[in-house]
C-alpha cells in the first residue's frame, strides 16, 4: 500500500501503530525512519510505543527529533513523553516537560498528564510535592490519583499522607475497601496494630467488608468451593 502511494502517511503510521500495539517495537521504528511521510500521529504513536514498552530514554529522544523536525509536539505527545519519565525514574525531567507543556506550547494540562507526574513524584518519594501539586490541580483529581500516591506512601512509609489519601478515596468510593486495605498493611507495617483494628472496626460500622478469598477443587466430578474463612469440618 506505501509503495502504490495511496495516502502513505496514513498506512505508515498504521503500520507503525500496529507493530507497537503487538509490541514490535524493532520494526515500528525500522518502518517509522524508513518512512519519507511520517506525520504528527505517527510520531506520537512511536513516543507513546517506547513509553509503553519500557523505553524512556528513547521516548525523549524521540520528542527531541520531532521537534527538530519541524512538528509541534500536542496534549498526547506529552501524555508519551510524561509516562516515558515515570516508567524510567526521570525525575528532573519530567518536570521540565511538563513546564514545558504548557510555558513552551500553551498546552493545557489535562487530568491525564496531571496523574504523570504525579506519579513521577510519588515514585522519587516526594510526596509532599506530590500533594500539593493535588491540591493545586484546576481539576477534581479522581481516584486513581489518590490511589497512586497512597500506594506511594506504602513504599516510603509515610503515614500522614497515606491517611489523606485514604480519607479522600474513602469519600468518593465508601464502597471500595481496596484503599483502606492498603492504608491497614501501612499501619501493619509501621507495628500500629490499634490502628489496624480501629480501622477494620470503622468498615465494619459503616458496613463495609472485604470479599473473601475462594478457591475451588473438582472432585468425582463435583466443584466444591472453598472461601478464607471457612473451618475445616469436624468429624
Amino acid at each position: 500500500a506505501i509503495k502504490s502511494g495511496w495516502n502513505s502517511s496514513v498506512v505508515s503510521g498504521a503500520l507503525v501503530d500496529m507493530y507497537v500495539k503487538c509490541g514490535n517495537i524493532t520494526d515500528a521504528e525500522m518502518l517509522f525512519y524508513e518512512s519519507e511521510t511520517c506525520d504528527q500521529v505517527a510520531w506520537n504513536t512511536l513516543i507513546c510505543g517506547y513509553s509503553q514498552h519500557g523505553h524512556g530514554y528513547k521516548a525523549l529522544d524521540t520528542f527531541r527529533r520531532m521537534v527538530d523536525d519541524g512538528k509541534r509536539p500536542d496534549d498526547i505527545t506529552f501524555v508519551g513523553v510524561l509516562s516515558a519519565c515515570s516508567h524510567a525514574g526521570l525525575l528532573d525531567e519530567g518536570r521540565k516537560y511538563f513546564q514545558l507543556l504548557s510555558s513552551v506550547y500553551g498546552i493545557t494540562p489535562t487530568m491525564e498528564h496531571y496523574a504523570c507526574m504525579i506519579d513521577i513524584l510519588s515514585k522519587a518519594g516526594r510526596l509532599a510535592e506530590a500533594e500539593s501539586l493535588i491540591y493545586q490541580m484546576p481539576l477534581i483529581p479522581d481516584s486513581s490519583i489518590w490511589r497512586t500516591i497512597l500506594g506511594a506512601c506504602r513504599i516510603h512509609g509515610n503515614i500522614e499522607i497515606a491517611e489523606r489519601a485514604a480519607e479522600r478515596l474513602f469519600e468518593l468510593d465508601p464502597q471500595d475497601v481496596s484503599s483502606s486495605v492498603l492504608l491497614s498493611n501501612i499501619y501493619a507495617d509501621l507495628g500500629r496494630w490499634s490502628d489496624v483494628t480501629r480501622l477494620r472496626n470503622m468498615l465494619l460500622d459503616h458496613g463495609v467488608k472485604k470479599e473473601p478469598g475462594c478457591s475451588w477443587i473438582e472432585v468425582n466430578g463435583q466443584i466444591h468451593v472453598f472461601l478464607s474463612q471457612d473451618g475445616c469440618p469436624k468429624y
